[in-house]
């Protein structure tokens, strides 16, 4: 069977949505495909996609602090950047008012779990002050304020309040696109693998396991870490590694729990300072706590250490008996700048990372939303389509960034696999070691500001 349409997007999460819902109110002919169901992975045992199992956490900025993005790249940059992170956060707001759904919930707790985060916390606290940065939008606590909020042994001290990023329902948020995108006549191909790509004279086909042939003039490829680790496009493992990720839902919570853990009735979402085994958490709209943590062991998301780390942290679930009623786990793409990546090709199929959009490209690849997913994956689908249509000033914004090639790089998937599980077994140790206030930690800091 041979299908045609103006526009082709592998992958159906958010990114891949947006585009679709963005490109199909202009009138063009959208087919979206994906591996998986629509909007991601549903099944809560089984991984691999990420934006229908994600934390749910939608958060303002950028890895990179302003400061750093300033110094680089200058400061009327840095300020264009983190509006338009501003924009792309009030679209998602939007998009769950529109679709009825997904309950998007302000508010953002920044924890630290040592004196080292605290000194972070408060450094980056100044920096916002320094630079104007949403200063009416975000607080600094002090550790009596912190345990009104919240209250865990690992957290007590100094944290960042945020009344501007905040959480939703993820599954729920794309399903949602997915509806919208549908009902401005989107058509999906769910359940298809593709096996091949082939740039032709006026358009560029896939070829899918099943035998079918899609054609489109331009290919748009919105996909995680199936498209990485499918070894399609060797080129982007120069740049990127797969981050596991391990989430779960405890059981609904009586209210004499929740009252324990947040005594103000906070709602929001948070997470803790570090880079890699990053822990994150909210209360649902169930009132059930979802909480997980990124790279816990490297690229094999483990269980049984989220749900050790979840009674660590909040003791108050296992003097209830607090269960477990999911688990769900997935992988992520990230660059060592943790900041959207844009691929393109030429005319015969040679793909390269770029920092501006060229629309003669028959081929667009997004890739690496990392933990910022909801907002970034949002944002930059959005972006694509109006480059699509003409104004590619958004997409320039976010491609600008660069990316430095990770160490080491191999021509077998297995081994670049092994190659991430190290790094982030590396990242673990050395966030572990900053808080060391000798030559260790000293070290270790050296380090993370080099990696």
């Amino acid at each position: 069977m041979k299908k045609t349409a103006d526009f082709i997007i592998v992958g159906a999460g958010y990114a891949g949505l947006m585009c679709a819902l963005t490109l199909a109110k202009s009138g063009a002919d959208i087919l979206v495909v994906d591996a998986q169901p629509i909007g991601g992975n549903q099944n809560s045992l089984l991984g691999h996609t990420q934006s229908a199992i994600s934390g749910g956490h939608v958060v303002v900025g950028f890895s990179q602090d302003f400061d750093t993005i300033e110094k680089k790249y200058g400061v009327d940059y840095a300020y264009k950047l983190w509006r338009l992170s501003v924009e792309g956060l009030n679209l998602v707001e939007k998009n769950c008012t529109d679709m009825g759904g997904a309950g998007f919930l302000r508010g953002y707790h920044i924890l630290a779990r040592n004196k080292r985060d605290e000194e972070a916390i408060i450094q980056t606290f100044a920096e916002r002050k320094k630079y104007g940065i949403l200063e009416s939008q975000i607080r600094l606590l002090d550790k009596n304020e912190t345990k009104s909020y919240l209250t865990s042994p690992e957290f007590q001290g100094t944290s960042l309040y945020s009344t501007l990023s905040g959480q939703l329902e993820p599954k729920d948020y794309v399903m949602g696109l997915a509806r919208m995108a549908e009902k401005a006549n989107v058509k999906f191909k769910a359940l298809t693998r593709i096996s091949k790509f082939n740039i032709l004279k006026n358009s560029m086909e896939l070829i899918t396991e099943s035998g079918d042939v899609l054609s489109a003039p331009k290919i748009i490829i919105s996909g995680g870490s199936g498209v990485l680790r499918g070894g399609f496009f060797p080129v982007m493992r120069k740049y990127q590694a797969v981050v596991g990720n391990y989430a779960l839902k405890t059981e609904i919570l009586p209210q004499a729990v929740i009252d324990k853990i947040f005594p103000s009735g906070y709602r929001g979402a948070f997470s803790d300072m570090r880079r890699s085994d990053v822990l994150y958490a909210r209360l649902d709209n169930q009132k059930r706590l979802d909480f997980g943590a990124y790279s816990f062991s490297g690229n094999h998301p483990n269980s049984e250490a989220v749900i050790k780390l979840l009674y660590k942290t909040f003791p108050q679930l296992l003097n209830a008996n607090i269960s477990i009623s999911e688990g769900r786990y997935g992988f992520l793409v990230g660059t060592r700048t943790e900041t959207m990546q844009l691929f393109q090709s030429d005319t015969k199929g040679r793909l390269s990372s770029r920092n501006y959009f060229d629309n003669e490209s028959p081929l667009t690849i997004l890739s690496a939303f990392g933990a910022a997913g909801i907002n970034l994956g949002t944002t930059t689908g959005y972006a694509t389509a109006e480059a699509m249509l003409g104004n590619p000033e958004k997409i320039n914004l976010l491609a600008r960034i660069e990316h430095p090639k990770l160490p080491v790089t191999f021509p077998w998937e297995g081994a670049n696999q092994w190659r991430d599980y190290t790094l982030t077994k590396a990242l673990s140790i050395i966030d572990i070691g900053s808080s060391n206030q000798g030559f260790i930690g000293a070290g270790c800091r050296l380090l993370q500001r080099l990696v």
